[in-house]
């Protein structure tokens, strides 16, 4: 991931899930930068990042050694900041609009419903007939992390909830079906 080389303003979107926090962390500000660098004027970045300093392997997870490396969520939001240019206006908005013919942030805050849109519009372009929304992607997260053997506890904190009764809204564990289920349908 650190050593790919890309063209400058080639993409619309960039997403990282589940990658950064395997890099080496003091890595992560020039690999941000550079993935900054990728993007189109206007681009996108969408990703997930730890929230605790962690820097060393966890011997057995999900049966195998597994290094994770990232800041607290203070450092990597400094480090996005500087990596989307955004450091020179700290009391601004960190999701904005984009001017109208000019490929560039405003200072207007991007609203909930325009997010909302946004995240319909690249669905359907993908060819992804489900409903999505906002909170689609949180309950994805929030999902994973549970069915990879963390507590309900750590996720609501993960979060930042105040009550783990609103992370249960977001697990989706019990919505699978298996295989077991269907074959006890009798016709």
């Amino acid at each position: 991931m650190t050593a790919v080389a890309l063209p400058s303003g080639a993409f619309d979107a960039v997403s990282a899930f589940y990658s950064i926090t395997h890099v080496p962390r003091d890595e992560h500000g020039g690999l941000l930068r550079r993935i900054a660098g990728w993007l189109k004027p206007g681009g996108r970045f969408l990703a997930s990042f730890g929230v605790t300093p962690l820097n060393g392997c966890q011997d057995d997870w999900l049966g195998t050694t597994m290094f994770f490396s990232h800041h607290g969520a203070d450092e990597t939001r400094r480090l996005v900041l500087d990596g989307a240019g955004l450091r020179d206006d700290p009391k601004g908005p960190l999701f904005r609009t984009i001017g109208r013919g000019t490929d560039k942030l405003t200072r207007t805050v991007l609203p909930q419903a325009n997010a909302f849109a946004m995240i319909r519009r690249r669905a359907a372009a993908a060819g992804i007939e489900t409903k999505l929304g906002n909170h689609s992607f949180r309950a994805t997260g929030i999902t994973a992390y549970l069915k990879n053997g963390s507590t309900l506890e750590k996720a609501a904190a993960m979060a930042n909830h105040a009550s783990t009764r609103t992370t249960q809204l977001y697990d989706r564990r019990r919505d699978e079906v298996c295989l077991d289920e269907i074959e006890r349908i009798v016709i």
